[in-house]
């Protein structure tokens, strides 16, 4: 039987997976980062206090948040899929304000 803080943490720690991947396309230095989520999991797992449970529960929920790519990486043959320079800010140049 699964508590409902465990279904919680399993689905924020998919999101930091999803998360990572979009912004590390590397599948190795990816891998680097996904042990280094999980291990930061792991950490906490002896924890059985509700009101500690709740704090590291926010504070990694605002983590996940933080990190979250404003683009995420969508397969390019999916709907909707990225295609090419997908962190490409300007279409032709820089903004003016920024060649001063």
């Amino acid at each position: 039987m699964t508590t409902p803080h465990t279904k919680h943490i399993c689905s924020l720690y998919r999101q930091a997976l999803r998360s990572s991947l979009s912004w590390i396309v590397v599948r190795d230095t990816w891998r680097q980062a996904a042990v280094s989520i999980r291990l930061r999991i792991e950490e906490n797992r002896h924890v059985t206090d509700p009101r500690a449970i709740q704090y590291l529960t926010n504070k990694f929920q605002k983590e996940v948040e933080f990190f979250t790519h404003p683009e995420p990486f969508i397969p390019p043959s999916a709907p909707g899929g990225n295609l090419w320079e997908r962190n490409k800010l300007w279409e032709n140049r820089p903004p003016p304000e920024l060649l001063k």
